[in-house]
């Protein structure tokens, strides 16, 4: 076996870990969305986009070691190499890296919904400060918007 072997087993090593961070931080992103927590939403969206580039990394890191190796980059070719090595990684380690990265997709999907009704909400709101019709928001009259300054005299 040649040096890379070693590079690329570390690569996969770290993606369980890693994976199990970014999910933890979806989830309190998740958290500080449903709270309105603009100050602990900051700090993890600067955490969260840090695993995910480091993730991002490793994955790279991962296509150019099985390059090295001479194996395709698909995912069947690092599972046939894997599953070639002795010391190779458990499957339930392998499944769990793969049902954590599923579950922060899903959350992840989850949040960006909640950030756009969020945004859409806030958005009516600015639209009703700035006296804008069509706001969404009912006045006292029960009407939808801003009146219209069109008046009927008669």
């Amino acid at each position: 076996m040649d040096k890379v072997e070693p590079s690329l087993q570390l690569c996969i090593d770290q993606q369980l870990p890693l994976s199990r961070r970014l999910l933890q931080a979806l989830r309190s992103e998740e958290q500080a969305l449903v709270n309105n927590d603009v100050d602990a939403l900051e700090q993890i969206t600067v955490e969260k986009n840090k695993l995910v580039k480091l993730l991002m990394t490793g994955q790279q890191q991962l296509r150019r070691h099985l390059a090295q190796q001479g194996l395709p980059t698909d995912p069947a070719s690092l599972r046939r190499w894997l599953d070639s090595r002795p010391d190779k990684p458990s499957d339930s380690d392998l499944l769990l890296t793969s049902n954590l990265q599923r579950d922060a997709q899903e959350i992840n999907r989850s949040n960006g919904i909640l950030l756009q009704r969020l945004a859409n909400r806030n958005q009516a709101g600015l639209s009703a400060l700035r006296g804008q019709s069509d706001t969404g928001i009912y006045g006292p009259t029960g009407q939808n918007g801003q009146l219209s300054s069109f008046r009927l005299n008669i």
